[in-house]
């Protein structure tokens, strides 16, 4: 089974574009990443046929706009979600089973397995209302994978969830949307939920896609530094685009870096001996513990640390801004850096898209 988006374009009543000619195809589950606003919403309506729009949706094949909304075998999460508060959590599961006409016996197994997948087997018998908000939004949550629709809508299903509840909602729902048989779109703000959940994505910002493809094309080989610093760990600082013997260089905290990229490697040889912006990421800095003198380059300290996941992000205030270097410990002392060139991306001053041949 495959979902396929070709040209997707959706105006707001006031005119405004939501997306401009969004395309995405998969077979199996497909983040779609972006901030707030970015259309990831919108994109949603519009696949489950909530929105008119012009462009293509297709199911194997199949024209989407050809079959009403309620005929798509489709199965939806938004943030308005709602259960019915004065019904037990097992009659909130079994509903979607109850009104396709399948009997008790076949719907008590299914309910059962859920609840316990989900965490909900000991309130089974709870009315809704008697639960947390965690507890009725994992209820609506549960309900979606009771069966296998054809392709099943997910809209940063975590975002609502206390920030004690969303890591394990996303950890059971992430084990059962791996077990679907059909299309799975999950629409997420949350970078890391995209990285593991699915393999391929689409980033959009304001109603543009920005890029396609795996999680780590994005990261390693982002085509927007808008792609690169949805990850939160990118420098970005500008410098002139220098070229010798067929190799390109920049200078950076009083280094010549070599880059991997040749001038053939460029969009555009007019880049070079002009501003750009230069992007790495923090895991791409090296600090050197030695004078500036013995380094050839500009000695610096670190003015401040923050901590996550035990490692630590070093902040550096230099001439070309505020860098940032992953250690994994406090540094002090005087040193000079360095950056990785493979780990550099360049990109335009004005458009910020990626200067270099994919």
């Amino acid at each position: 089974m495959k979902l396929e988006v070709k040209k997707l374009n959706l105006k707001y009543p006031s005119g405004e574009k939501a997306l401009s000619d969004v395309s995405l195809e998969t077979d199996g589950v497909i983040a779609v990443v972006g901030a707030e606003k970015s259309g990831k919403t919108s994109l949603l309506r519009c696949i489950a046929g909530l929105e008119s729009f012009s462009g293509e949706v297709l199911l194997s094949g199949e024209k989407l706009q050809n079959i009403p909304a309620e005929c798509r075998d489709i199965q939806l999460f938004f943030e308005n979600f709602s259960v019915f508060e004065n019904k037990t959590v097992f009659s909130n599961l079994a509903y979607p089973l109850k009104i396709r006409g399948e009997k008790f016996s076949e719907i008590k197994p299914k309910v059962d397995s859920v609840a316990l997948d989900f965490g909900l087997y000991d309130v089974l018998e709870f009315k809704a209302k008697r639960l947390t908000e965690d507890q009725k939004r994992t209820v609506a949550l549960a309900r979606l994978f009771l069966r296998d629709a054809k392709f099943t809508l997910l809209d940063d299903p975590t975002a609502g969830f206390s920030k004690k509840a969303s890591g394990e909602a996303f950890l059971r729902m992430k084990k059962a949307a791996l077990k679907k048989s059909g299309v799975v779109v999950y629409a997420t703000q949350n970078i890391g939920e995209a990285f593991e959940i699915a393999n391929e994505a689409v980033f959009l910002n304001f109603g543009q896609v920005k890029q396609t493809g795996s999680m780590e094309d994005m990261y390693y080989r982002p085509n927007f530094v808008v792609v690169a610093e949805a990850f939160g760990d990118y420098n970005k600082v500008e410098a002139t685009l220098c070229a010798d013997g067929g190799k390109l260089f920049v200078t950076l905290f009083g280094k010549n870096i070599t880059l991997a990229k040749t001038p053939e490697d460029l969009l555009s040889e007019d880049y070079i001996g002009k501003k750009v912006i230069v992007g790495f990421r923090y895991s791409g800095v090296k600090i050197v513990s030695s004078s500036a003198t013995e380094n050839g380059g500009n000695a610096y300290r670190f003015s401040e640390f923050s901590s996550k996941c035990g490692k630590y992000a070093g902040k550096v205030e230099t001439e070309l801004g505020d860098i940032f270097v992953e250690t994994d410990e406090k540094f002090e002392g005087e040193f000079t850096l360095s950056v990785e060139s493979a780990g550099i991306n360049l990109f335009d001053v004005l458009s910020e898209g990626n200067l270099t041949i994919s």
